[in-house]
């Protein structure tokens, strides 16, 4: 088991390097990287993401069942891509930079399914559809001193997100579709870590 999660980070940190000049990101996220102490990118295209599928297998229990439905939902999708931010403190990035974002989101066809606004964290998930099909889903999470951007394309429903928390960068979903907690983490199906600025 330990051996099959090793060789997963190597698939996945291979993978985020490899695609990270053709990720279709549909935002530029760049200028959050300036002040953040640690910059972490995933991209997974589809061949990436088939591959990291053959690793899923031989856990138990909740787990096991949480990694079949995942790869159920991989077999429809052609790619996730992460950004994320982390700062060494509040006040290091601009909340209107952020709205800046969420504007741009809008105006180039993606639709606001879910919008949360916390003490501690805002978050917003949003589909793009075409021909009344959906074909990818974003994911902002804003915390004092993290920003995540997560997008998922391919067909995939809310309630897919479950299943897909905390695997490949994408982060844990809770509730129905809503409570999203930022962050990409480490792990067998986690995000890979690809960057430090001081």
């Amino acid at each position: 088991m330990r051996r099959q999660a090793v060789l997963l980070l190597f698939l996945l940190g291979f993978g985020a390097c490899a695609a990270k000049a053709q990720a279709p990101f549909p935002l530029d996220t760049q200028k959050f990287a300036q002040n953040a102490s640690n910059v972490s990118t995933v991209s997974l295209d589809k061949n990436m993401l088939q591959l990291a599928k053959s690793f899923m297998g031989g856990a138990a229990g909740k787990e096991n069942s949480k990694n079949q439905a995942a790869a159920q939902i991989i077999n429809h999708l052609d790619g996730i891509y992460v950004r994320d931010y982390e700062y060494s403190g509040p006040g290091k990035y601009s909340k209107a930079d952020v709205e800046a974002l969420r504007k741009q989101l809008e105006s180039k066809g993606w639709t606001s399914i879910v919008t949360e606004r916390g003490k501690n964290e805002d978050s917003d998930i949003y589909v793009h559809q075409k021909n009344g099909e959906t074909e990818g889903m974003f994911i902002l999470s804003a915390e004092p001193n993290e920003l995540s951007f997560v997008q998922i394309l391919g067909s995939i429903r809310p309630e897919d997100l479950r299943s897909l928390s905390g695997q490949f960068g994408v982060p844990p979903v809770g509730g129905p579709v809503g409570g999203v907690k930022s962050g990409v983490k480490g792990g067998a199906q986690g995000g890979v870590k690809k960057g430090s600025h001081e």
